[in-house]
């Protein structure tokens, strides 16, 4: 009897045949098999790698520096007792000042904090505001303002044995209109006629005296209790632009020759600019990138990159915090210190430190309490200088200061979610290519059926036409 090629002796496919007809599925899901586990792994490497270089990170930070904002209460003043102590309504009533609404209101002035004056709603005296005190000074008896300009006259005063000795003033702001000052004290600064200072106090009266040019003439303006005068400096203005070689004196810091520190009038003449500055005077499409190639060139040669513009790609805040600005030419009243890491910096470049005009309490740093991740921010701003910090592993690093004209958040999505996702698309690859096995070695099984069936049937169908008619 002949033999059917491909089958037993029985007519049955042999086992190899079999075996061959599902060897490509085979291979196929065991490629897939093996590129999920290794998806899997790269994916939790990954992981351990951010967790690894996040502890470098909160090495590298800078030390953290604690600030501490005054609560205090709003001072009671009693307008009604210091209105029945003076007479300001007639001119001739203006050049006297009664010493007890004085020695009323100045033991209560002098012992007066920013932070009292800030409760007080501390307004600065501006010319129009300064009319319309002179107009009718009993509707802001009591109330608190903030001048600033210079010292015009200054006279010690001894009121009485056995009392401290006060500062009798006056001050000529920007605008030339005048005010009078009492002060319990000069300040630390021992400030002298012609400084430029603010000086904080409590409106007691409409006042006047002579002028020191002009005999005869009698200057008015409102007269200020208050513990005693800063210094300060005149008003920036609008800063469109900065003055051509307004930078050259600053230097940057270096472990080996000096440290300098954050120039004072620099900084806040660049703040004012990254305030005031209208975006489309500088090409920030062409401004440069901050790679590790440029940061750590700015490193190596910070003068060669003084004031220039540059971008930040989205980076990843350490440290971000709104400071109250001190007193300072730029009339800020709060800016944001803030520290920025960049997975792809190497070398010596491991964080920049960013100051931004104004309160920006949406950024949030990095958390080593919690491991929360810090926000991730993109900007662009102008480099100021090379500065030397203290990270919070010890010693001593340096890394480079920008003034951000901008400062933009990117959100992300939630790293938990994250794991979460990649979790169920892994579980759902599994049960795929557990469901996609099961279906292919149910298919190969009715594959050899059918093929078993048609070769049954050939063969009987050959048995047939061999059998000799009869």
């Amino acid at each position: 009897m002949k033999k059917i090629s491909g089958t037993n002796s029985d007519g049955r496919i042999p086992g190899n045949i079999a075996l061959g007809m599902q060897r490509r599925e085979k291979v196929r899901l065991g490629l897939m098999g093996v590129a999920l586990i290794l998806i899997v792994i790269a994916f939790f490497a990954a992981r351990i790698q951010e967790s690894n270089h996040r502890e470098n990170e909160f090495a590298s930070v800078p030390k953290t520096q604690e600030f501490t904002s005054d609560r205090v209460a709003r001072p009671e003043i009693d307008v009604a007792a210091l209105e029945s102590l003076v007479a300001d309504e007639r001119e001739q009533d203006r050049v006297l000042l009664e010493r007890p609404a004085l020695d009323a209101l100045l033991p209560i002035a002098k012992n007066l904090l920013p932070a009292h004056f800030e409760a007080m709603g501390a307004r600065e005296l501006k010319g129009e505001l300064t009319a319309e005190i002179l107009n009718d000074p009993s509707l802001v008896r009591g109330q608190a303002f903030t001048a600033r300009g210079w010292v015009d006259t200054l006279r010690k005063r001894n009121p009485g044995v056995g009392k401290p000795k006060e500062y009798h003033g006056r001050i000529l702001l920007e605008d030339e209109s005048a005010v009078y000052f009492v002060a319990a004290d000069l300040g630390e600064s021992k400030l002298t006629e012609g400084s430029f200072v603010r000086f904080d106090g409590i409106f007691l009266k409409a006042f006047a005296d002579e002028s020191q040019e002009i005999a005869g003439e009698w200057i008015p303006g409102p007269l200020l209790v208050g513990p005693k005068m800063l210094h300060s400096w005149s008003d920036l203005g609008q800063v469109a632009s900065l003055p051509e070689g307004s930078l050259s004196q600053v230097v940057d810091d270096d472990l080996e020759t000096g440290i300098h520190g954050i120039p004072f009038e620099e900084k806040w003449l660049m703040l004012a600019h990254a305030r005031d500055l209208e975006s489309e005077n500088v090409d920030w499409d062409a401004a440069p990138v901050l790679d590790t190639e440029t940061v750590n060139a700015i490193m190596r040669d910070g003068p060669a990159y003084r004031g220039k513009p540059f971008r930040l790609e989205t980076s990843v805040i350490m440290d971000s915090r709104v400071i109250a600005a001190p007193e300072n030419p730029a009339r800020l009243e709060q800016i944001t210190d803030a520290w920025i890491s960049n997975w792809t910096w190497t070398g010596k470049a491991t964080f920049i430190r960013v100051f931004f005009p104004g309160g920006r309490p949406e950024f949030k740093g990095a958390d080593k309490a919690t491991r929360r991740t810090g926000d991730k921010v993109s900007g662009r701003g102008f480099f100021l200088k090379n500065f030397a910090y203290e990270p919070a592993q010890g010693g001593m690093s340096t890394a480079p200061v920008f003034i951000f004209t901008q400062m933009d958040k990117f959100i992300a999505p939630d790293s938990r979610k994250t794991v979460s996702s990649f979790l169920k698309l892994v579980v759902g690859l599994v049960v795929f290519l557990v469901g996609f096995l099961v279906i292919v070695t149910i298919r190969d099984k009715r594959k050899s059926r059918n093929f078993e069936r048609r070769l049954i049937e050939r063969r009987q169908k050959q048995r047939s036409r061999a059998q000799p008619s009869s």
